[in-house]
C-alpha cells in the first residue's frame, strides 16, 4: 500500500476502497510503510569511501590533469521554497543570495566519478556553506588522509574543519 501510494499518488481514501479496509486502518499502515521507506533511503545515501574505491574509479580526465588524488567535489545547493509573508524573522533567515528568493540550502559531496556519498540536511538559506561544512565537520571522517577536494570559492578555508585535514584545490576562472 505505502509503494502504490508513493508511485500512483493515489489517496489514502481510494488505495483503502481498492484493498477493502477502512481509510483509518489503510492510513496507517501506508504511514508505517512509507516512514520504513524514507529511513531506509536516507541510510543508502549516506555511503563511506575508500581510498581503493576512489583510485580504481578515477576518470581518466582527472588522471590526465592530475588529479588523482581528488576524494571528493563539494557542491553547495539551493532549493527554492514559498515566501512566507507571516513570519519576519523566516523570511529574512531563509533569503538566498544564490537564488535570491527564499530556499533551504544543503551541501552535498559526490567522488569525481559523480557517487554522491554524503550531504547535510537542508538549512534555512541564509546559512553560509562554510557554516554548513563546520556544522558537518565530526561526520566528514571518512575522507582518506592526504587526498584532497575540487572546490568552488564557496567552500575556500575550510580545510580546517575537515577531522583528516583534507585541503581544498580551488579553481581560479
Amino acid at each position: 500500500m505505502g509503494y502504490m501510494r508513493i508511485h500512483t499518488h493515489m489517496t489514502n481514501f481510494a488505495i483503502s476502497l481498492i484493498w477493502g479496509r477502512d481509510n483509518g486502518h489503510s492510513g496507517r499502515i501506508i504511514n508505517k510503510a512509507i516512514h520504513s521507506i524514507g529511513s531506509a533511503g536516507k541510510d543508502l545515501s549516506i555511503l563511506d569511501i575508500t581510498a581503493e574505491y576512489l583510485e580504481a574509479t578515477c576518470p581518466q580526465q582527472y588522471k590526465d590533469e592530475g588529479l588523482e588524488k581528488c576524494c571528493a567535489v563539494p557542491d553547495g545547493k539551493d532549493f527554492m521554497i514559498y515566501t512566507t509573508r507571516k513570519n519576519m524573522l523566516f523570511t529574512r533567515a531563509s533569503y538566498s543570495d544564490k537564488v535570491h528568493h527564499s530556499a533551504v540550502r544543503c551541501i552535498s559531496w559526490g567522488t569525481p566519478m559523480g557517487l554522491s556519498f554524503e550531504h547535510t540536511d537542508c538549512f534555512l538559506g541564509r546559512v553560509s556553506e562554510k557554516k554548513l561544512v563546520e556544522l558537518w565537520g565530526p561526520r566528514l571522517k571518512k575522507y582518506p588522509i592526504g587526498w584532497y577536494m575540487l572546490s568552488d570559492s564557496g567552500f575556500f578555508d575550510t580545510a580546517r574543519f575537515y577531522p583528516n585535514m583534507n585541503h581544498q584545490k580551488t579553481s581560479i576562472f
